[in-house]
Protein backbone atom coordinates (compact mmCIF):
# COMPACT_ATOMS: atom_id res chain seq x y z
CA UNK A 1 0.00 0.00 0.00
CA UNK A 2 1.36 3.41 -0.91
CA UNK A 3 0.07 6.58 0.69
CA UNK A 4 0.12 10.11 -0.58
CA UNK A 5 -0.93 13.04 1.57
CA UNK A 6 -3.21 15.45 -0.29
CA UNK A 7 -4.89 18.64 0.79
CA UNK A 8 -7.48 19.72 -1.76
CA UNK A 9 -6.14 22.94 -3.33
CA UNK A 10 -2.63 22.19 -2.00
CA UNK A 11 -0.73 18.92 -2.48
CA UNK A 12 1.47 17.80 0.41
CA UNK A 13 4.07 15.00 0.38
CA UNK A 14 4.35 11.33 -0.48
CA UNK A 15 4.66 9.06 2.51
CA UNK A 16 6.21 5.86 1.25
CA UNK A 17 8.94 3.38 1.97
CA UNK A 18 9.50 -0.31 2.22
CA UNK A 19 9.62 -0.61 5.97
CA UNK A 20 10.69 1.16 9.10
CA UNK A 21 14.10 2.75 9.32
CA UNK A 22 16.57 0.15 10.49
CA UNK A 23 19.64 0.33 12.67
CA UNK A 24 22.96 -0.03 10.85
CA UNK A 25 23.58 -3.58 12.11
CA UNK A 26 20.09 -4.95 11.43
CA UNK A 27 19.51 -7.24 8.46
CA UNK A 28 17.83 -5.12 5.79
CA UNK A 29 17.15 -4.72 2.07
CA UNK A 30 17.69 -1.16 0.89
CA UNK A 31 17.31 -1.74 -2.86
CA UNK A 32 15.64 -4.37 -5.05
CA UNK A 33 14.32 -4.59 -8.59
CA UNK A 34 10.96 -2.76 -8.44
CA UNK A 35 9.36 -4.80 -11.25
CA UNK A 36 9.57 -8.48 -12.15
CA UNK A 37 7.71 -10.97 -14.36
CA UNK A 38 7.64 -14.77 -13.87
CA UNK A 39 10.98 -16.20 -15.00
CA UNK A 40 12.85 -12.91 -14.58
CA UNK A 41 15.56 -12.23 -12.03
CA UNK A 42 15.38 -9.89 -9.06
CA UNK A 43 18.52 -8.25 -7.79
CA UNK A 44 18.62 -7.12 -4.18
CA UNK A 45 21.11 -5.16 -2.14
CA UNK A 46 21.21 -4.56 1.57
CA UNK A 47 22.88 -5.17 4.88
CA UNK A 48 23.29 -8.96 5.10
CA UNK A 49 25.99 -11.62 4.92
CA UNK A 50 27.09 -13.81 2.01
CA UNK A 51 25.18 -16.74 3.59
CA UNK A 52 21.78 -15.02 3.77
CA UNK A 53 18.59 -16.96 2.89
CA UNK A 54 16.16 -15.21 0.55
CA UNK A 55 12.40 -15.75 0.85
CA UNK A 56 9.87 -14.97 -1.88
CA UNK A 57 6.06 -15.17 -1.72
CA UNK A 58 3.12 -14.15 -3.85
CA UNK A 59 1.45 -11.36 -1.91
CA UNK A 60 -2.01 -12.85 -2.57
CA UNK A 61 -1.08 -16.50 -1.85
CA UNK A 62 1.20 -16.03 1.13
CA UNK A 63 3.26 -19.28 1.03
CA UNK A 64 6.97 -18.40 0.95
CA UNK A 65 9.64 -20.30 -0.94
CA UNK A 66 13.42 -20.09 -0.80
CA UNK A 67 14.31 -19.60 -4.48
CA UNK A 68 17.70 -20.66 -5.78
CA UNK A 69 20.19 -17.86 -5.39
CA UNK A 70 21.86 -17.27 -8.77
CA UNK A 71 24.48 -14.78 -7.56
CA UNK A 72 25.37 -14.07 -3.95
CA UNK A 73 27.89 -12.07 -1.95
CA UNK A 74 27.82 -9.96 1.19
CA UNK A 75 25.16 -7.32 0.64
CA UNK A 76 23.98 -8.62 -2.77
CA UNK A 77 21.85 -11.50 -4.04
CA UNK A 78 20.06 -12.35 -7.29
CA UNK A 79 17.10 -14.75 -7.43
CA UNK A 80 14.55 -15.70 -10.10
CA UNK A 81 10.77 -15.50 -9.90
CA UNK A 82 9.45 -19.01 -10.63
CA UNK A 83 8.24 -19.49 -14.22
CA UNK A 84 5.00 -21.14 -13.06
CA UNK A 85 3.91 -18.23 -10.84
CA UNK A 86 1.31 -15.77 -12.13
CA UNK A 87 2.11 -12.08 -12.40
CA UNK A 88 1.45 -10.70 -8.91
CA UNK A 89 2.85 -8.44 -6.24
CA UNK A 90 5.72 -10.45 -4.76
CA UNK A 91 6.91 -10.16 -1.17
CA UNK A 92 10.66 -10.56 -0.65
CA UNK A 93 12.76 -10.67 2.53
CA UNK A 94 16.04 -12.10 3.76
CA UNK A 95 17.04 -13.99 6.91
CA UNK A 96 20.57 -13.86 8.23
CA UNK A 97 21.27 -16.20 11.20
CA UNK A 98 18.78 -14.93 13.83
CA UNK A 99 17.38 -11.75 12.23
CA UNK A 100 15.26 -11.02 9.19
CA UNK A 101 14.68 -7.92 7.10
CA UNK A 102 11.43 -6.02 6.70
CA UNK A 103 9.56 -7.10 3.54
CA UNK A 104 10.25 -5.49 0.17
CA UNK A 105 7.49 -5.65 -2.46
CA UNK A 106 8.10 -6.27 -6.16
CA UNK A 107 5.44 -4.96 -8.64
CA UNK A 108 3.77 -2.80 -5.97
CA UNK A 109 2.40 0.53 -7.20
CA UNK A 110 4.82 3.28 -6.14
CA UNK A 111 3.66 6.85 -6.48
CA UNK A 112 6.44 9.44 -6.61
CA UNK A 113 4.93 12.85 -7.43
CA UNK A 114 2.01 14.82 -8.86
CA UNK A 115 2.05 17.02 -11.95
CA UNK A 116 0.72 20.01 -10.02
CA UNK A 117 1.14 21.37 -6.50
CA UNK A 118 -2.57 22.30 -6.42
CA UNK A 119 -5.73 20.37 -7.24
CA UNK A 120 -9.41 21.18 -7.30
CA UNK A 121 -12.26 18.83 -6.41
CA UNK A 122 -13.77 17.70 -9.71
CA UNK A 123 -10.53 18.42 -11.60
CA UNK A 124 -7.76 16.06 -12.70
CA UNK A 125 -4.21 15.32 -11.59
CA UNK A 126 -1.51 13.08 -12.99
CA UNK A 127 0.41 10.84 -10.62
CA UNK A 128 3.88 9.69 -11.70
CA UNK A 129 5.68 6.65 -10.34
CA UNK A 130 6.47 2.98 -10.95
CA UNK A 131 4.18 0.01 -11.54
CA UNK A 132 1.07 2.21 -11.55
CA UNK A 133 -0.73 0.16 -14.21
CA UNK A 134 -0.32 -3.34 -15.63
CA UNK A 135 -2.23 -4.83 -18.56
CA UNK A 136 -3.42 -7.70 -16.30
CA UNK A 137 -4.94 -5.51 -13.57
CA UNK A 138 -7.25 -2.55 -13.16
CA UNK A 139 -5.58 0.35 -11.42
CA UNK A 140 -7.41 2.39 -8.85
CA UNK A 141 -6.98 5.42 -6.62
CA UNK A 142 -8.74 6.00 -3.32
CA UNK A 143 -8.87 9.25 -1.33
CA UNK A 144 -9.17 8.78 2.44
CA UNK A 145 -9.91 11.84 4.56
CA UNK A 146 -7.15 12.07 7.13
CA UNK A 147 -9.34 13.10 10.09
CA UNK A 148 -12.51 11.06 9.61
CA UNK A 149 -11.27 8.08 7.57
CA UNK A 150 -14.06 8.63 5.01
CA UNK A 151 -13.05 6.95 1.75
CA UNK A 152 -13.85 7.99 -1.83
CA UNK A 153 -12.75 6.15 -4.97
CA UNK A 154 -11.49 8.22 -7.88
CA UNK A 155 -11.97 7.56 -11.59
CA UNK A 156 -8.89 6.73 -13.68
CA UNK A 157 -8.68 8.03 -17.25
CA UNK A 158 -7.48 4.79 -18.86
CA UNK A 159 -6.44 6.32 -22.20
CA UNK A 160 -4.07 8.68 -20.36
CA UNK A 161 -2.61 6.06 -18.02
CA UNK A 162 0.35 3.66 -18.24
CA UNK A 163 2.96 1.96 -16.04
CA UNK A 164 4.70 5.26 -15.13
CA UNK A 165 1.77 7.70 -14.94
CA UNK A 166 -1.96 7.74 -14.36
CA UNK A 167 -4.48 10.54 -14.83
CA UNK A 168 -6.97 10.73 -11.99
CA UNK A 169 -10.30 12.57 -11.86
CA UNK A 170 -10.48 14.13 -8.40
CA UNK A 171 -13.85 13.21 -6.82
CA UNK A 172 -16.11 16.30 -6.72
CA UNK A 173 -17.20 15.35 -3.19
CA UNK A 174 -13.77 16.08 -1.66
CA UNK A 175 -13.85 19.08 0.66
CA UNK A 176 -11.50 22.04 0.21
CA UNK A 177 -9.00 22.55 3.01
CA UNK A 178 -9.11 18.93 4.19
CA UNK A 179 -6.14 16.55 4.07
CA UNK A 180 -6.53 13.26 2.20
CA UNK A 181 -4.26 10.23 2.00
CA UNK A 182 -4.13 8.87 -1.53
CA UNK A 183 -3.85 5.09 -1.99
CA UNK A 184 -2.92 3.55 -5.33
CA UNK A 185 -3.33 0.00 -6.60
CA UNK A 186 -2.21 -1.36 -9.96
CA UNK A 187 -4.79 -4.15 -9.77
CA UNK A 188 -2.29 -6.80 -8.65
CA UNK A 189 -2.73 -6.15 -4.96
CA UNK A 190 -4.76 -4.24 -2.42
CA UNK A 191 -4.50 -0.48 -1.99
Amino acid sequence: MRRLGLCVAVLTAWVWGNGALTAAAQTSIFNASPTGQPGETINLQGHFSATVKVYLAQATAGTAITPSILVQSAGQATVAIPNNWPLDVYKLWVEDSTSHSPAFYINRARGIHYDSPEVIAGGTVRIFGRNLKFAQGTCGVRFVQHDSGASTDATIEESESEEYKIRVHIPPSLLAGRTYDVYITNGLGAY
